[in-house]
């Protein structure tokens, strides 16, 4: 017993230096190779080498983390298949899971670019989630009839096979492009990976094996995961000129806007927006109607109202935190990245509720950033599990914190960025 106990410790021991050394050199190699020192570096904060840093954080980290997470995802769901079926050789490859997914793909990918539309990747997602759904009700629809486990495998294999022919069959009528962006599909990537797709990967992929973090639950915090995901991205979508303001200030926009007999402020907001961003919006949105849909909340026109108000106190709250960063500017040209520590890491230590964390943190998030009387109290207030012990009409309150925030903060931009602003010429 004690010698098998050493033999698993060894295994999984070997398994994590090997993985430590797979990362490591994914981390080196790639078009551009960097030394040992130069990681260190660079993972620990230093942006001298803007490049560098760049490669490291936004691309090789986020596909390294995504591969890690979509691979262990993968090799637990191959294992629940085949406890299900009671058949090692079952899987999402030989029940025509994988398949399904992929004629679906094909053929919506044949019908909305044949007209045009092109397919943004959550479409892809979404019409591959749907047809491994549907192959796996046809297994499953089979299973009412045969109860072998083995003849059962055998029928999925089957269900594959018909799939792939009428998959082969439309690509024959399709066009040439069609079929070169489905074989792109179906090798797969991690090249499109960002911290954001990582953090859903995550919130997916953990809570299907957590259900749950500390009293709350995996459908409550998918609550506050949308959430936060639908205020971020309409704060960065009317707030676009805010977080490229470092470069107005460099460029000498900013000397133009000067002259313009208009609100300083409302022409930065305006000056850019980026309505790509309320992609991520709807992502949040369909989150958090799946978490009401399964906590079975009675939505009623108060619940209506309070979201309303949280979503505009916590947009208010975050365009404040980017105001900040834009009165940095005036200061030293380049935003500063510790500002940062607030908004992004704000941005992802919020998306759970915040009364998870020590209390150094909670107080950080609860007043000094104030995501917590933003979002927080009212989310929990919505879902029934209050957060805080405070009077019910507080909750509607609370949310104001966000737009005193915000006035605080423009009031400073006002009288301490703009007021020793020097202009850098044009």
């Amino acid at each position: 017993m004690k010698a098998g106990r050493k033999r698993y410790i060894l295994s999984f021991l070997l398994i994590f230096i090997l993985l430590g050394l797979v990362i490591w050199w994914n981390i080196c190699s790639g078009s551009i190779s960097l030394t040992g020192e130069q990681i260190r570096q660079i993972l620990l904060g230093d942006q001298e080498n803007g490049t560098a840093y760049n490669i490291i954080w936004e691309i090789r980290l986020p596909r390294i983390l995504a591969a890690l997470l979509l691979g262990g995802a993968l090799s637990v769901s191959g294992f629940l298949l085949q406890t299900f079926f009671g058949n090692p050789i079952a899987g999402p490859y030989v029940l025509g899971i994988s398949s399904g997914a992929k004629l679906v793909v094909a053929i919506t990918m044949i019908a909305f670019l044949g007209k045009g539309i092109t397919l943004s990747s959550w479409g892809m997602v979404a019409a591959a989630f749907l047809g491994s759904l549907l192959a796996m009700g046809f297994v499953l629809l089979v299973s009412v009839r045969v109860h072998d486990m083995s003849m059962l495998v055998v029928c999925g294999i089957m269900i594959g096979y018909i799939c792939s022919a009428i998959t082969d069959f439309c690509v024959t009528f399709a066009d040439d492009s069609n079929v070169v962006n489905l074989h792109n599909w179906s090798l797969g990537s991690f090249s499109g990976m960002t911290w954001q797709s990582v953090r859903l990967m995550a919130v997916l992929v953990l809570l299907g094996r957590f259900t749950s973090v500390g009293q709350w639950s995996g459908s409550e915090i998918m609550f506050f995961f949308g959430m936060m995901q639908m205020t971020f991205a309409i704060t960065e979508c009317v707030g676009r000129g805010l977080t490229a303001f470092s470069r107005v200030v460099q460029g000498g926009e900013f000397d133009q806007i000067l002259l313009r007999p208009r609100n300083l402020l409302l022409q930065v907001l305006c000056s850019s927006t980026d309505p790509r961003r309320l992609s991520t919006a709807v992502l949040g949105i369909v989150l958090m109607w799946l978490s009401v849909t399964q906590l079975q909340i009675p939505w009623t026109l108060g619940s209506t109202v309070l979201l309303l108000i949280s979503v505009a106190g916590t947009v208010l709250m975050l365009l404040g935190l980017f105001l900040v960063e834009a009165t940095l500017c005036f200061l030293s040209v380049q935003s500063i990245e510790a500002v940062n520590i607030l908004t992004y890491g704000g941005r992802t230590a919020c998306e759970y509720p915040v009364d998870i964390y020590p209390r150094p943190i909670r107080l950080l998030f609860m007043y000094v950033a104030p995501f917590g009387l933003c979002m927080h109290v009212p989310v929990s207030a919505l879902l029934h599990h209050p957060m805080v012990d405070w009077p019910a009409w507080t909750v509607y309150l609370a949310p104001l914190a966000g737009a005193m925030f915000f006035l605080l903060m423009a009031l400073v931009w006002q009288k301490v960025g703009v007021r020793r602003y020097c202009s850098t010429g044009s």
